[in-house]
């Protein structure tokens, strides 16, 4: 009996282990044939192009989402389809969930042999961190598509091309001009190849666009001009489809490339003392600023602005106001939207979507009371991490003009006395502050200190640290490297304060009043500093007094 018995439990084990086994084949070669299958409607779908109207959009990247929630897919379809949800993203606006998709796509495509598509993704990566001046990220991103393939060996003659075009911006960018153009000219011998790739026209366009470019930095303005005439009316400025990469690439490059080359036409041909004519150039520039204003492109504006600046200097009052004024604005935008972490910021979130990714892949393997405990321990790290962050963030800055607290001030001061080394404190006050108060309002007032805040944060760095020491009351501390420019600093703030435009009242001017002091040690200089600033209050306001053995050479 009893051997019977385990004859059946044997009989049914082994029956139950080929059935596993023969399920588990049914499900395997499922799997396969849908991945086969799939993969035949992937290409169809990646080669095809869009549609670009908003609804059309949504329809499509939903069902992407839809499709490869359920579906199986090699590892090169599933990068290909998550590059195309996240240009999808990219066109409605949602820039976060755009390089997010970049590193679910970058996930998968690192994982297949598709090696040309990963160079692409690394391309569009070094080209965001391009037309946010962040030179150093763009050079990694370049290297990491290098590391994957040679330029030279890859496939796509469209994602070739584009390759050795962003060689040549960032050759540009580094002041090679004889490098950029070979690249870009190759770029352009690339399209010759493929005349019926139905990308040809635009990828030519953009790169005589900045091929234009360069021929500006090398002073070859007749054919510089030549490409901008050429494509002044061109139908790529207005069309939809692609058009926020279009707007990256093309337009933005254009209008910047038409400005230079306008006021260094009318530079060269006009009295050094004049930027531009009233009647031309003005007009482009000021067409310009509001371009890269309406389309969030501020930093390419103020980027042509210093350019500007710098190579062609004027003497004219009503220029360089116009100039500062757009300047100062352009700065106080990208200080409030903290623009200056922006490529942080991207690079965080496509790190951590292959990131969410790989824990994605890992929890369908993994016990699920496992990656639960996993996943709640790192939201406790992370919520720790970030109530502690949070604390010293708050004792250390002022959360109205973003610049160190009082309380930091006097340890950093405390620490500098008992250094013995010499310093420099420059003490600031906004004249009549309670006047625009009472006069327009708290939230007001609010706005001018966080004006003051920009400006002081925008000078500060290395040995110069701001500060909010109460009230309407700024300071600075100067180490000794800096202190030799104490007085040129507080001046050029000075100066800077009141030729700040308000919104709430166009005619009004504020003003500040300064006092410098330096010396070394126990030296009480923050006293000293103050009784300079109160004589500037008294002998009429709006002045930097630093009462020194020598007077500033200004």
């Amino acid at each position: 009996m009893i051997k019977k018995l385990l004859k059946r439990m044997i009989i049914s084990l082994v029956l139950t282990i080929v059935a596993l086994i023969i399920a588990q084949s049914i499900m395997s070669a499922k799997i396969y044939f849908e991945k086969q299958s799939n993969h035949e409607k992937v290409i169809k779908y990646v080669t095809e192009d869009l549609s670009f109207t908003s609804d059309s959009l949504e329809r499509d990247v939903a069902e992407i989402n839809r499709w490869l929630d359920k579906g199986h897919f090699k590892n090169e379809d599933a990068g290909r389809l998550y590059e195309r949800a996240s240009l999808i993203y990219m066109q409605l606006g949602e820039e976060m969930t755009y390089y997010r998709y970049l590193g679910y796509a970058l996930y998968y495509l690192e994982r297949s042999p598709e090696k040309d598509y990963t160079v692409n993704i690394y391309l569009d990566l070094a080209n965001f961190h391009l037309n946010n001046y962040a030179y150093d990220s763009a050079r990694e991103m370049t290297s990491r598509a290098q590391q994957v393939e040679d330029f030279h060996d890859i496939q796509s003659i469209q994602i070739k091309s584009y390759a050795f075009r962003m060689l040549g911006i960032m050759a540009i960018n580094y002041g090679d001009y004889d490098k950029a153009e070979e690249y870009l000219n190759y770029s352009q011998e690339l399209l010759n190849e493929d005349k019926e790739g139905i990308y040809a026209s635009a990828y030519y366009a953009i790169n005589e666009t900045w091929l234009a470019r360069v021929y500006y930095e090398k002073e070859q303005y007749a054919k510089a001009q030549a490409i901008i005439d050429k494509y002044v009316d061109s139908p790529f400025f207005t069309m939809e489809t692609y058009r926020e990469i279009m707007l990256r690439d093309m337009v933005i490059p254009y209008y910047q490339t038409k400005c230079l080359l306008d006021v260094a036409q009318n530079y060269q041909a006009e009295d050094k003392s004049v930027i531009y004519r009233k009647d031309a150039s003005s007009s482009v520039l000021e067409d310009f600023i509001k371009l890269c204003e309406e389309t969030g492109y501020e930093k390419c504006a103020l980027r042509t602005l210093l350019t500007i600046e710098s190579r062609y200097p004027t003497d004219n009052m009503e220029v360089n106001a116009l100039m500062y004024g757009h300047m100062y604005q352009l700065y106080t935008h990208l200080f409030d939207e903290q623009n200056v972490k922006y490529a942080s910021i991207i690079g965080s979130q496509v790190n951590d979507s292959k990131a969410t990714m790989e824990e994605f892949i890992k929890e369908k393997n993994n016990n699920t009371r496992r990656t639960r405990l996993a996943i709640l321990s790192i939201l406790v790290l992370l919520t720790v991490i970030s109530t502690f962050i949070i604390i010293i963030a708050n004792n250390r800055y002022d959360g109205l003009t973003m610049l160190f607290t009082r309380k930091t001030f006097n340890k950093d001061l405390s620490r500098m006395m008992h250094s013995l080394s010499e310093y420099a404190i420059i003490m600031i006050d906004i004249d009549d502050f309670k006047h625009v108060n009472d006069t327009y309002g708290h939230p007001e007032g609010d706005k001018v200190l966080q004006r003051l805040g920009n400006i002081l944060s925008h000078e500060a760095g290395g040995d110069i640290k701001a500060y909010r020491y109460g009230g309407e009351e700024l300071v600075f501390l100067l180490g000794k490297n800096a202190i030799s420019s104490a007085g040129f600093l507080a001046e050029r703030i000075r100066q800077a304060v009141e030729m700040q435009l308000w919104d709430f009242d166009s005619k009004l001017t504020i003003t500040i009043s300064v006092g410098v002091a330096k010396g070394h040690g126990n030296m009480d200089v923050l006293k000293q500093a103050d009784e300079n600033l109160y004589y500037s209050k008294q002998h009429g306001k709006n002045q930097v007094y630093f009462p020194q053995e020598e007077p500033l050479d200004v």
